[in-house]
């Protein structure tokens, strides 16, 4: 009688990105370079709850999120662009 979902949100809008957890770079320039917009926490929350709710394993949101997700599942070298350009910015000079 127990279930378990794996959650997958998105960029949420929360404490992980002070500037305490980034290490080696400027948080801001972090955060204006990501390749979508931030959710809330309420709509991480909501996302949780639906996602639960309609009874599904594994929960990935927003839309962005998602089309990542499958991306990295259909043809992972497509994503080393975008992996490439998000570490740059933690690379020392």
């Amino acid at each position: 009688g127990i279930k378990v979902s794996a959650a997958c949100p998105g960029y949420v809008s929360s404490a992980i990105f002070s500037q305490d957890r980034v290490i080696g770079a400027d948080c801001g320039a972090m955060i204006d370079d990501l390749p979508v917009k931030m959710i809330t926490p309420d709509q991480a929350a909501a996302g949780f709850l639906k996602g639960v709710a309609d009874g599904r394993n594994t929960i990935v949101f927003p839309f962005s999120a998602k089309a990542l997700w499958l991306l990295a599942g259909w043809a992972p070298f497509m994503m080393a662009p975008f992996q490439k350009r998000f570490l740059r910015t933690f690379r020392k000079p």
